[in-house]
């Protein structure tokens, strides 16, 4: 029995909180600090009747004790927000469209209230008019639950301030041209018309661009209210151009192979491609663009380069084509070079079971050139590329000498004559 008495006990005092919480929260959504009658400190009111700038005070005393045990309970989920009531002056400016905001908020009215503005300090700005100076920014400080009131006054601009102008154009030979003249938006006036609405202070003058004129100098005005300025302009007869001057351009094409392949190069905006090593004469001072003629594959065409023109002189440039570099070769070289001078080596393919005499630019395993020859080193080349080979020193025929000799003197070779017999080819 007793526990059944405690559960309705807890069940009523749940239910009086509940409605406790209810009331408080509808007080809450239906409170207006400005509409709250009775309840503002009448101290806030000045006695001329004119709105004061600040936040309105609140008198709690005349609360009833429900309502402030309802406000004190309820404080903590009161949202924090206030109000802001602002006051646009003087009314002309009102009805030309002037309108205020806080933050990025629609634009308000005069005398419009902004009601949940968080608590803090908020920037109003003002709606630009073009006779009016805006008033400047103003940081608004938003009080909890209070309405703060601020006035902002726009200011009306003074009228603008005209005066007139007379422009004289010299020579009449340039007038008859078509020269004319205006300023700060007045059209295309000719000489000697006076044009009145120029606004003080100092205006540049814009004379009209004329095919064989120039006008001497940048000419500028300073206009005075109600009066009128006059000034002359000249223009002068421009100078002829300079006679082209003109220089000559010789462009190498390399390596061979690309040339025998078809490599040409030839100025840009020319149709005629040109030899490697051919000189153009003619050619105007200045930078020109060398472009070069693509090859098929392999090949890869060089980038256009710049020639730097100068008068009476003959400008150089290099193009190169570049294959990929090709495998190192395969074979190797055996025997005794038998002179520098003719560039013969006995030379052994891997392969072969007898030496083969080749001369300096004869072609070895079909891709790669004898190119040159020297002291136990022989240079090979394909597509442009060089692989040096080492070459033996042993007398064709007989048997290397073994580890045990090597430190041993060998016999004197017989000097080779330098001019050697040539090999009859089949």
């Amino acid at each position: 029995m007793f526990y059944k008495w405690l559960w309705y006990i807890n069940a009523a005092v749940l239910a009086l909180t509940l409605l406790v919480l209810i009331i408080g929260l509808a007080w809450l959504g239906d409170y207006d600090s400005d509409a709250a009658q009775g309840r503002r400190s009448t101290s806030a009111a000045p006695a001329n009747g004119t709105s004061v700038n600040g936040a309105s005070s609140y008198d709690a005393s005349a609360d009833s004790p429900l309502v402030a045990a309802v406000r004190l309970y309820s404080s903590r989920w009161e949202p924090p927000v206030g109000s802001l009531r602002l006051i646009i002056e003087p009314s002309e400016a009102v009805a030309e469209g002037a309108e205020w905001r806080a933050g990025k908020i629609a634009w308000q009215k005069s005398d419009a209230t902004v009601r949940k503005l968080s608590v803090g300090t908020h920037n109003i700005t003002f709606k630009p008019l073009p006779n009016w100076s805006s008033p400047k920014k103003l940081s608004v400080k938003i009080v909890r639950r209070q309405t703060t009131d601020q006035t902002a006054i726009y200011t009306r601009k003074a009228p603008p301030e005209y005066g007139s102008l007379t422009v004289t154009i010299e020579p009449e030979e340039a007038l008859k041209a078509g020269g004319q003249w205006q300023v700060a938006g007045s059209g295309w006036q000719t000489s000697g018309v006076t044009f009145d609405k120029v606004p003080v202070g100092t205006q540049p003058i814009v004379l009209k661009a004329l095919t064989g004129w120039i006008s001497s100098a940048k000419p500028t005005v300073v206009i005075t209210k109600d009066q009128i300025a006059a000034v002359t302009v000249v223009y002068a007869k421009r100078p002829p151009p300079p006679p082209p001057e003109f220089g000559s351009l010789t462009v190498t094409v390399i390596p061979a192979e690309a040339v025998k392949a078809g490599a040409k190069w030839r100025i840009k905006g020319n149709e005629e491609w040109q030899d490697s090593g051919a000189t153009v004469s003619n050619i105007q001072v200045g930078s020109q663009v060398v472009e070069f003629k693509a090859l098929a594959k392999p090949w890869t065409t060089p980038k256009v380069a710049t020639a730097k023109i100068t008068k009476e002189q003959n400008a150089t440039v290099s193009g190169k084509y570049v294959k990929p570099k090709p495998p190192a070769p395969r074979f190797v070289l055996t025997g005794t070079i038998m002179g520098y001078d003719g560039g013969l080596a006995w030379i052994k393919l891997p392969k072969e079971t007898k030496t083969t005499v080749f001369f300096a630019g004869e072609i070895i395993d079909q891709y790669y050139t004898l190119t040159k020859v020297s002291d136990g080193t022989a240079v090979v080349t394909r597509d442009g590329y060089e692989f040096p080979l080492k070459v033996s020193k042993t007398i064709p025929g007989k048997t290397p000498p073994s580890a045990a000799t090597k430190k041993s003197k060998l016999p004197t070779r017989k000097k080779i004559p330098s001019r050697l017999p040539v090999r009859k080819r089949e």
